[in-house]
């Protein structure tokens, strides 16, 4: 399929057996499937587990930022293609079904690097390169305009966003999205 990229690499593959310290997090999350802690890095998408060494999910090597756990075994991502792949500068925005081992793009492959990804009352929010971008369907995007600087009582606009009522919004109305 034309603008799809799927990778996969078994979860105890070679790739998967050691992985350097990690550093430059991007993002954490838990996957209710089974409870495992991912952890995004500057560096690829890693697990960790009491007593254990940080393990890399399959073979991607990118900078994955605005990492999100949306379901079982199934994240969103975005971010930078590692040095030496084939992938675009700017992710776009990523979908994974097999908890990380396979990534597929979804949205604005090239054009967009999400640094920030949040979901509330059914539209996903994310931020990048200045702009506040918000959708429904992993697909399309409005955009929301210019994030500026502070938000509304002082607060990083990383943290709310503005709904379509044009009101802003915190965390306080999160769930899990429920991405097809």
């Amino acid at each position: 399929m034309p603008g799809v990229e799927e990778i996969q690499a078994p979860r105890d593959s070679a790739a998967s057996t050691s992985a350097p310290a990690l550093s430059h997090v991007h993002g954490l999350g838990v996957d209710p499937a089974d409870g495992r802690v991912y952890v995004a890095t500057h560096d690829g998408l890693y697990t960790v587990a009491k007593g254990q060494k940080p393990k890399l999910v399959g073979d991607r090597r990118d900078d994955f930022m605005g990492f999100m756990v949306t379901g079982k075994n199934t994240f969103i991502a975005s971010g930078h293609g590692a040095e030496g792949s084939d992938r675009p500068g700017n992710l776009g925005l990523i979908q994974s079904r097999n908890a990380g081992r396979a990534w597929t793009s979804q949205s604005l492959s090239g054009e967009a690097d999400f640094h920030s990804l949040d979901f509330a009352k059914g539209t996903l929010y994310g931020y990048q390169g200045g702009r506040f971008r918000v959708g429904t369907d992993l697909k399309e995007w409005d955009d929301r305009g210019d994030a500026g600087g502070p938000g509304p009582r002082g607060q990083p606009l990383g943290r709310q966003a503005a709904g379509d009522d044009g009101r802003w919004r915190g965390h306080e109305h999160r769930r899990r999205p429920n991405f097809p």
